[in-house]
């Protein structure tokens, strides 16, 4: 303090002084529960008092406020910090972008980075206080990555100024900061390289190598291994120069008012809408980043809402990509209100099972269903809707982006495009050409009954009396064609890189209260809604209309059409908002994010919901909660039968280091089974037993006992069931296995004993889904056809599960064509076949088509029994046995 030791009687005043010296001011409360949370409330408070008596002794007045509620510290404090800040921000003003660097540069990152002598607060610890120990480690990774990007900087700077020995060290000092920061070590290489000591660049890579080597055992990746061959071939990069940013002239730049000359294609739009009479229409527009696709659309939704037409859009985002039908959701709120408006000309099951994604379309009550049915359902009652809707009015469903569609939004786009004759709407989806998409998407891009494609603007399509200043020539070549470019040109406003100039000029220029609304609103990405927004911003009511009304008028934000919700106008303003937001500023939004998430009980019922909750408790750096919302959000797309985004949050779950690995790989284990993924299923039930005991590990031995059965592994089966023997939790089910495995193997004595005691285990057990299954395979061992009818009717009556429905349908199906009666066995086999397709079972389905085939053979349709036998064989074939001839290939029963 003023260049002399601070004195104070605790390390808790000194650990207090530095919490104010980042954060500003500090609640009494929170002070209170961050210093001393073991204590009551009373002592705490007290405790508070006392510490700050002796802070504000050993500070003097005027450094330090307190009142009633808070704790500041003046603003006129300086610290090494707030020095930091400050010079690094001063680079920032200097005659170039706000990423590059300049020789005006290198004084403000040479004494930023002088003060960067440590981690911050290093050696300094508080007992018992374990909050304000979590809030030091997140601001010195903060402070670490931020010295790093200075240290990269100066060395940059200095190496376009050609003073490569300060280059050299200042990049070193960086990998110093971060030992395993590959691109770090990549540029002391080059600057090694440019400076013309060719060996020093052999070092840094060689010194770099064995550092990996050491601390990871891996190799240095592909892109630094060629840097080093190019580095021994003298073919190097070209040495950093320095940008120029282009001056500015005129007013500030805002997003394009006018179409330019998209008519052509806005007139084929309205004409694929307009010629739509009883069948529906599937369109498709396309185009590269910032052709005007958002633009055209949003003209279209105009004129078609002014005729009134009903038109719902939906977005796709590039953040919500894995979670489960995210732009499903949307259109469903979408059709709300007119949902609720024709309720009458709609059925209650298609509300009801499309609540299942939208809960708000069918109230809580006592009466709804609580059983979890297939995808195919879900879709079906969507279709159902939409086709009673557009009885009523003309119907438009627009979907942006497909390159980040979710894969269960991208199955029910498919199948309404499969129906689209029979739905009287008009589907319209967009994409941007270059990116990578879905099989899903490709098959719908191939079935569009209309596509347009929106290139850049050629010269005939630019009005002549817009740009009667300019050379078309120049103009086009000076622009690429960007319809937001060229308008820029046009009207005088921008020169060269408008997009980023654009950007930068509309974040300047709003208010402090609008940027922190905005920093909110990049955290939230697509789930902006108002409500967020006010919870994660933390602002009023009217300061937050005051701050959304602001950021659409500038134009940053714009409102998504039939929601609630707010979207950025372009993904790369969220993009660059989002970076420019501290990383402790941006962990403390994520946390308001998820935490508000998870108060919500819809939260525990969408999958979607619960992913993103997921999410923003990983990013906020909270990975045990994260972890334990992923498995919620797994457990939700398991029951709506997404495995893939299922899969996907467990694995994320593992990568968060959740404790019970082994039900993880178990359930990862159960997916791949399900799927006929059985050398995926082997591999992660192999880890899962090496991480179980006790019950667990039972189930694990008798889930690796079902895929060796599947893939003809008969002795390791057997060894599995009997492994899982003495505490399994269901007896009944691993015996009924065992039984259907002996039953294979043709030891029919032994199969029946196993049978008798899985139904003995059965008969005391409360799960009417296990009894039901233990019935249908006991069926299946008993030879005499009257008494496994008999059992397959009990398995019936025991029935609440669709699987084990498909199994008793599948065996009656086969006691009666044994029996001669084929015709209704066809009947019971094209239910099991739906059932199949509705939960996902691919080797069952292709089991049952097979059985099928028999059927229609012996029924003397022979052309009908090769079609679905070669549905049956290309199942079959994309079943994952590795080397093995899997057993599903001899299975119609089971």
């Amino acid at each position: 303090m003023d260049g002399a030791p601070l004195e104070v009687d605790t390390r808790k005043a000194v650990a207090l002084l530095a919490y104010l010296a980042i954060e500003g001011e500090v609640l009494r409360d929170s002070a209170a529960a961050m210093f001393w949370g073991d204590s009551s409330d009373e002592r705490a408070r007290a405790s508070l008092r006392r510490t700050l008596s002796s802070l504000r002794s050993g500070t003097g007045s005027n450094a330090i406020s307190a009142d009633r509620l808070k704790i500041s510290l003046s603003t006129t404090v300086k610290t090494d910090v707030s020095e930091f800040d400050s010079e690094t921000a001063e680079t920032a003003s200097h005659d170039h972008a706000a990423n590059d660097v300049c020789a005006s540069c290198i004084p403000h990152l040479r004494r930023a980075t002088d003060l960067y002598r440590g981690g911050f607060l290093a050696g300094f610890t508080v007992r018992e206080a374990a909050e304000f120990e979590d809030w030091t480690r997140t601001v010195a990774e903060s402070f670490r990555i931020r010295a790093g990007e200075a240290f990269h900087r100066l060395g940059i700077a200095y190496a376009a100024d050609g003073n490569y020995p300060q280059a050299i060290k200042a990049v070193t000092r960086w990998t110093e900061l971060d030992l395993l920061h590959e691109p770090a070590h990549r540029l002391l290489m080059l600057l090694n390289a440019w400076a013309g000591d060719r060996p020093g660049a052999v070092a840094a890579y060689r010194n770099f190598a064995a550092i990996l080597d050491i601390e990871l055992g891996v190799a240095p990746l592909e892109e630094t291994t060629e840097l080093f061959e190019a580095i021994l071939d003298e073919d190097l990069p070209p040495a950093p120069g320095v940008s120029r940013r282009p001056q500015a002239s005129g007013p500030a730049i805002r997003p394009a008012s006018t179409m330019l000359d998209r008519e052509d294609e806005l007139d084929r739009l309205e004409r694929a809408v307009l010629t739509r009479t009883e069948e529906g229409a599937l369109v498709v527009l396309d185009g590269a980043a910032w052709m005007g696709k958002t633009r055209l659309i949003e003209e279209l939704t105009r004129l078609r809402v002014a005729e009134g037409d009903l038109v719902v859009t939906a977005r796709a985002f590039r953040m919500e990509s894995t979670l489960p039908y995210g732009v499903v959701a949307q259109i469903l709120k979408g059709l709300a209100d007119p949902i609720h408006r024709n309720s009458d000309r709609i059925p209650t099951w298609t509300l009801v099972e499309a609540a299942r994604i939208l809960p708000s379309l069918w109230p809580e009550t006592p009466d709804r269903p609580t059983d979890v049915l297939g995808e195919l359902r879900v879709l079906e009652a969507i279709e159902q809707i939409l086709n009673n809707l557009s009885r009523t009015q003309p119907t438009i469903i627009i979907v942006e982006d497909l390159q980040w569609l979710d894969p269960a939004s991208s199955d029910l786009l498919l199948y309404l495009a499969n129906r689209i004759r029979s739905i009287p709407i008009t589907l319209l989806a967009s994409h941007r050409t270059g990116e990578m998409l879905s099989q899903n998407a490709r098959t719908l891009l191939a079935m569009a009954d209309e596509q347009i494609t929106l290139r850049p603007l050629a010269a005939e399509d630019i009005d002549p009396s817009l740009a009667r200043d300019h050379d078309l020539e120049s103009l086009l070549a000076a622009t690429g064609g960007v319809p937001i470019l060229v308008l820029e040109e046009i009207t005088g406003s921008g020169r060269h890189d408008g997009v980023s100039r654009y950007m930068e000029s509309s974040l300047a220029a709003i208010s402090d209260l609008a940027g922190q609304i905005l920093a909110a609103a990049s955290v939230l990405a697509g789930i902006s809604t108002t409500d967020l927004l006010q919870e994660v911003s933390g602002r009023s009511d009217a300061e937050l209309v005051e701050g959304v009304e602001e950021l659409l008028r500038t134009g940053i934000l714009r409102e998504v059409p039939g929601s609630d919700t707010l979207g950025f106008t372009m993904d790369s303003m969220r993009e660059v908002v989002y970076q420019s937001t501290t990383l402790v500023r941006r962990r403390q939004l994520h946390r308001r994010v998820a935490v508000t998430l998870a108060s919500s009980q819809r939260t525990r019922r969408d999958a979607r919901l619960a992913g993103t909750a997921a999410t923003h408790f990983r990013d906020a750096g909270d990975e045990r909660s994260a972890a334990e919302w992923y498995r919620i959000a797994a457990d939700l797309a398991r029951a709506m039968y997404a495995h893939a985004e299922a899969q996907e949050f467990l694995e994320n779950a593992l990568a968060l280091g959740d404790d019970d690995v082994a039900e993880i790989r178990l359930a990862l284990g159960e997916m791949d089974i399900a799927r006929g993924q059985y050398q995926n299923a082997t591999a992660q039930l192999t880890l899962a037993a090496s991480r179980a005991d006790g019950a667990t590990l039972a189930l694990v031995e008798h889930r690796l006992g079902q895929t060796n059965r599947m893939l003809g592994r008969f002795v390791q089966a057997e060894s599995n069931y009997r492994n899982a023997v003495s505490q399994h939790p269901e007896p009944a089910d691993l015996f009924s296995d065992w039984a259907l495995l002996e039953h294979r193997l043709g030891n029919q004595t032994e199969a029946t004993k196993l049978a008798r005691r899985a139904v003995s285990f059965a008969k005391k057990s409360d799960d009417s889904i296990l009894r039901s299954r233990v019935y249908n395979i006991s069926a299946i061992i008993e030879e005499d056809p009257a008494k496994a009818m008999s059992l397959i009717d009990l398995a019936i009556t025991e029935d609440d599960d669709q699987v084990s429905r498909m199994a008793s349908l599948n065996n009656r199906a086969h006691i009666l064509s044994s029996m001669g009666n084929s015709a209704d066995a066809v009947g019971l086999l094209l239910e099991a076949v739906s059932i199949a397709q509705e939960t996902g079972h691919r080797h069952r389905e292709a089991a049952l088509l097979s059985h099928l085939a028999d059927n229609y053979h012996r029924q003397g349709d022979t052309a009908l029994a090769e079609e679905t036998q070669e549905k049956a064989v290309a199942l079959f074939a994309d079943i994952d046995s590795g080397q093995w001839e899997p057993e599903v290939w001899l299975m119609t029963r089971w």
